[in-house]
């Protein structure tokens, strides 16, 4: 079943990639460049590439949709990315949320949280690497390693990861995403995961002390191995986020419990993205197994290339 899921959405993303790129093909261009044209037209695109101090003529090439099912980034576009969440994918500090990488940018996050129960302490690692193939398709890998304090070895596990941008937050429409991911190594920690994502912005004052308030809500479905874990899950989640001065933006969220956890997740804390380069979070979470709230610290970096 597992397995069958994680290729449908495979099969899915390789659909909607290969039409995105197809409907990215501009055929007007292709068309015109086939169209006879007259004298005047020839002499005139002479003089201008032999004339001295002509004006520079624009290239033409393809045009990207910035509207519609996987359209590309207009300029200053701004997306519900967030940052690094202990899943190990961009989000708020537990869940994944909407936004996608641009085209060409790179990012290398880690994120650590001190977990407790049973008189147990557990130090979780946990680090994503990811690409944007374009500004809707990003594609990554995630790993995770426990540092138990009743054990003289650490356990791990890692894999892939996926998120397709099907909308962008414009007009009404929300963002809305999609993706999945694929935790495989030691058996407690190996986790399947599909989910989706929407998150809506609100401007309330870009000059006041509250600029906006972002609006997440999504669902996750998960699979692990039931002979060391809790039974499969569905799960369900709401956030906020609350932009303030100096690109601080305090991130709550809470989600349902199902059978997996014995407590219902939350977390509450601030992220500070000053650049499109540099991010930092501090937070304290309750990921649902804890016998209390636990404290947890993330920091990435992106790069354009």
């Amino acid at each position: 079943m597992k397995r069958a899921l994680v290729f449908a959405v495979a099969v899915v993303v390789m659909c909607l990639t290969r039409g995105a790129w197809a409907e990215g093909l501009d055929l007007d261009t292709s068309i015109a460049f086939f169209q006879p044209v007259n004298g005047a037209d020839l002499d005139a695109a002479d003089d201008a590439a032999v004339e001295p101090g002509a004006a520079d003529v624009d290239q033409v090439g393809p045009a990207k949709r910035t509207t519609g099912l996987l359209a590309s980034n207009h300029d200053g576009y701004e997306g519900g990315r967030g940052l690094i969440t202990l899943e190990g994918v961009s989000g708020m500090f537990l869940n994944p949320t909407s936004g996608t990488l641009g085209q060409g940018q790179f990012t290398a996050q880690y994120c650590a949280a001190v977990l407790r129960q049973n008189n147990d302490e557990e130090i979780q690692h946990t680090a994503m690497f990811s690409y944007g193939l374009t500004d809707w398709l990003e594609v990554g890998a995630f790993f995770r390693i426990s540092d138990l304090d009743n054990s003289s070895t650490n356990v791990g596990a890692g894999g892939p990861l996926v998120r397709v941008r099907l909308l962008k937050d414009e007009d009404w429409l929300p963002e809305v995403s999609v993706g999945a991911m694929s935790r495989n190594g030691f058996d407690a920690l190996t986790k399947h995961t599909v989910f989706i994502a929407a998150s809506k912005r609100f401007v309330i004052d870009e000059d006041g002390i509250l600029k906006s308030v972002r609006g997440h809500i999504g669902f996750r479905q998960l699979w692990q191995d039931s002979d060391v874990n809790e039974a499969n899950g569905s799960i369900g989640y709401v956030g906020i986020d609350v932009e303030l001065p100096y690109d601080i933006y305090f991130v709550s969220e809470v989600s349902n419990k199902d059978d997996v956890f014995n407590h219902t997740p939350f977390s509450f804390g601030l992220q500070w993205r000053p650049t499109t380069v540099l991010g930092l979070s501090i937070a304290g979470v309750q990921t649902g197994g804890e016998d209390s709230i636990s404290f947890y610290i993330g920091i990435g970096a992106t790069f354009e290339f």
